[in-house]
């Protein structure tokens, strides 16, 4: 059973301690028990009782961004024990304590304690949510009852509680009265037919129970603000979010966007952000309001994942697979549509498009969108993650270094004084030779295993192909670092705005060839290594096969951190990676601008 309360009443201001309210309800005292007490009784006779904050969209009314927002309270047992779900619902709703400071504060420390786990195990949610609320009414108000906003009001009204103690007290109750009115709720309720008998007495109980004395009649008015954002964490990974609203930039929602979403996390996204990138994970999502959404989890990178989502319109114009692939991406968007479902998630899921204004029709169009989809549906897509991307909106929550480096990189790099350049050069330096050492933990790894395996070793599949994934992962880091250093250097040494140019087109493209050779040949490896693993037997030619593949991989290694390769691709390299300084670094810029454009008509 689901009682659902209207929040559209509650003012801007207030939704923080609204998040507050929800948090507090169940765990403390109320008139009649102890919250320990409570905590008991409730699990003796019934299934369990909670708070929750919901929204439901109007897709009927897309453009004009109409959704409801209601404090719900939930609750689950046998039919005879139905009474005292209403009984135990009516104790925490009306007769809660809410002026018992020293058990607020308490709750308050767990809740500030709580977000800042879920911010770290669970960013990605949390900046799609931030990035969101940038345009999104509802992602706004979720955001300020649940997400980065409601937990800055937390943390100051902790830090100042002794001020801050008596105004909190004073919005609660007033939140309470104003919410948990009969003419203000609704209920939600699945059983059996026979679980329908007196279930209309007890709601009257409860609706009785309601509070009744005069409100303030105010609307809730939300004001969202366009504001891209780093949150700088202890950790050294990213939570890297692209999102926006495609319907409001012109495409639209059709059923084929459910295959985007397993296409993209079964290729591209899994394939250019997880396997090449090192990310721990990938996600995208796209609903019938239009909010379209890209993210990493736990992403060692920033900037390339940023470029990644640049590129999924390209990817997707030039979309092109097999008949039975296209098929398997199908059946893979049906089996998450159509699965089984429990008695209480059918009545989730009837109501839940009840209060969304999800019709039949509408559910029935967007199945047959996904069953005939076809190859040229899916490129028909790019528009609509073009729509996405032009609304700019991103949010990261990761390591500063990350974030620092992702904000200030463009501008820094071509305007700060040579100074400043030089240190971020120093940096990136050393982050290229850190992640050749992992390159080359991981080639040791990898020859490990290939030595297991040549002397009949049970070896398992996995290992196998975690271990080269790590290694092409490794070398694709290192590429990237590489690449990092001879752009900045190049933006170092050459104020010939022409010359940067063509130096920097002839780096990525080098780089783009050295990365796609490094993955086919880590795919070519793990097929030689499986291969052996299948039959058990690694025999001559297997091992010749991996040796050359593996040579052939450390000689791209080889060849872009080689000093005396670097003087031929860039001579600017090769100086800098002499006796660092400012003055050594202006001395040879000049000079530089007269070798590089020899150099390049060589090229």
């Amino acid at each position: 059973m689901d009682v659902l309360f209207d929040m559209s009443g509650v003012e801007e201001a207030d939704l923080p301690y609204v998040g507050i309210l929800q948090g507090v309800l169940g765990v403390i005292d109320t008139e009649n028990y102890k919250y320990g007490e409570l905590f008991n009784e409730i699990n003796v006779h019934t299934g369990g009782i909670g708070t929750s904050l919901e929204l439901y969209t109007d897709i009927s009314k897309v453009p004009e961004k109409e959704f409801k927002a209601t404090f719900e309270i939930k609750g689950k047992a046998l039919y005879q024990k139905l009474p005292v779900v209403f009984r135990m619902m009516e104790e925490i709703l009306t007769r809660s304590k809410l002026g018992d400071t020293k058990r607020i504060r308490e709750i308050l420390a767990m809740q500030k304690s709580r977000l800042l786990m879920k911010f770290q195990s669970s960013g990605h949610t949390t900046a799609v949510l931030r990035a969101m609320s940038y345009a999104s009414p509802s992602s706004k108000l979720k955001d300020m009852t649940s997400g980065i906003e409601f937990y800055d009001k937390i943390a100051y009204i902790e830090e100042h509680y002794e001020e801050e103690k008596d105004v909190l007290v004073q919005k609660l109750q007033m939140l309470a009265h104003k919410l948990f009115r009969a003419d203000n709720m609704m209920i939600s309720y699945t059983a059996a037919k026979e679980g329908l008998n007196g279930m209309e007495e007890l709601i009257e109980g409860l609706k009785k129970a309601m509070f009744e004395d005069p409100v303030e009649d105010t609307r809730c008015v939300l004001h969202c603000e366009m504001k891209n954002e780093g949150f700088k964490t202890a950790s050294k990974v990213q939570y890297v979010a692209r999102v926006g609203n495609f319907i409001d930039n012109g495409a639209d929602y059709t059923g084929a966007l459910q295959i985007l979403k397993v296409i993209l996390s079964y290729d591209y996204l899994w394939q250019n952000v997880r396997v090449k990138g090192g990310a721990y994970g990938c996600m995208s999502g796209f609903s019938r309001t239009g909010e379209g959404y890209f993210v990493s989890y736990r992403d060692p990178n920033l900037e390339r994942t940023m470029e990644v989502y640049e590129g999924i319109a390209d990817y997707l114009r030039n979309f092109t697979v097999s008949d039975r692939d296209m098929n398997k991406y199908i059946i893979g968007t049906m089996s998450n549509i159509d699965q089984p479902m429990t008695p209480s998630a059918k009545g989730d899921r009837s109501f839940n498009l009840y209060m969304n204004k999800v019709s039949a029709e509408t559910i029935k169009k967007e199945r047959l969108q996904i069953l005939e989809a076809g190859q040229e549906d899916i490129r028909k897509l790019a528009d609509v993650v073009e729509a996405v991307m032009k609304a700019g909106q991103i949010c990261v929550i990761g390591s500063e270094e990350k974030i620092e480096e992702a904000k200030e990189y463009a501008e820094k790099i071509m305007s700060s004084p040579l100074s400043v350049q030089l240190d971020v050069y120093i940096e990136a330096k050393e982050n290229a030779q850190q992640a050749i050492e992992n390159y080359m933990k991981s080639t040791e790894q990898l020859s490990y295993l290939t030595w297991k395996v040549s002397l009949g070793f049970e070896v398992d599949k996995s290992e196998i192909e975690e271990s080269i994934n790590s290694l092409v992962s490794d070398a694709q880091t290192a590429l990237n670092s590489q690449k990092e250093r001879y752009t900045l250097a190049i933006s170092m040494s050459f104020t010939d705005a022409d010359i940067q140019s063509d130096m920097a087109k002839f780096v990525n493209e080098y780089f783009a060839q050295s990365e796609g050779d490094m993955a086919r040949l880590g795919e070519e490896l793990k097929a030689v290594m499986l291969n052996a693993l299948a039959d058990g037997v690694l025999d001559d030619a297997e091992m010749k096969t991996i040796s050359d593949l593996q040579n052939e991989m450390n000689q791209i290694m080889a060849t872009v951190a080689d000093a005396e390769y670097k003087a031929k691709l860039t001579n600017t390299v090769y100086v800098l990676d002499g006796n660092l300084s400012y003055d050594s670094v202006k001395t040879v810029s000049e000079e530089l601008q007269v070798l590089a454009q020899e150099q390049l008509d060589n090229i």
